[in-house]
């Protein structure tokens, strides 16, 4: 009878310990996947505001939208965009603009990067017309293609601007 009840004793010992560790696991996994750090959260709710319109975000004080903004206003007042144009860019996602790095600190990408590059092209664009190292046709090709497709025109303007340092004409 005494090893009957040590076996009994013993299996029963081993199930409670199997169903310990058990629940140990699924408690662990359960704090995992429902627990989340607040800079986590915070990252997922600023990235999640990147789908508001890129003057919106400006708005509420996103500085490198209100940057983004404030270089499409230049563009605009040097005719590079239309009113139409510029009133649509600031209408759009400013993810379509700008993206968060892992530390949640928003940066230029796609068409944030090719507003900056077209407004650096044309703050040398006097410059490299007087030179001789673009003309006015060229410029003037930059300015029609950034209302058409904004990609293109700055990778243009981008040639353009390295042309003054390969010497070419």
């Amino acid at each position: 009878m005494d090893g009957t009840r040590s076996t009994t004793s013993r299996a029963a010992r081993h199930f409670v310990r199997r169903t310990a560790v058990l629940l140990f696991a699924l408690s662990a996994v359960a704090l995992l996947l429902g627990c989340e750090s607040n800079a986590t959260k915070e990252l997922k709710a600023r990235t999640s505001a990147l789908q508001s319109s890129l003057g919106t975000l400006a708005d509420q004080g996103e500085l490198e939208a209100a940057q983004v903004v404030a270089d499409i206003e230049v563009l605009r007042s040097q005719s590079v965009f239309s009113d139409s144009v510029a009133n649509a860019l600031t209408a759009m996602p400013g993810s379509a603009f700008l993206h968060l790095d892992e530390k949640g600190v928003a940066q230029r990408f796609e068409r944030g990067s090719d507003i900056a590059t077209l407004l650096d092209f044309m703050s040398m664009e006097a410059k490299l017309t007087e030179g001789g190292v673009i003309t006015s046709d060229e410029v003037a090709d930059v300015r029609r293609l950034a209302t058409d497709n904004l990609a293109a025109a700055a990778e243009k303007a981008k040639a353009l601007k390295n042309r003054r340092g390969s010497g070419l004409p």
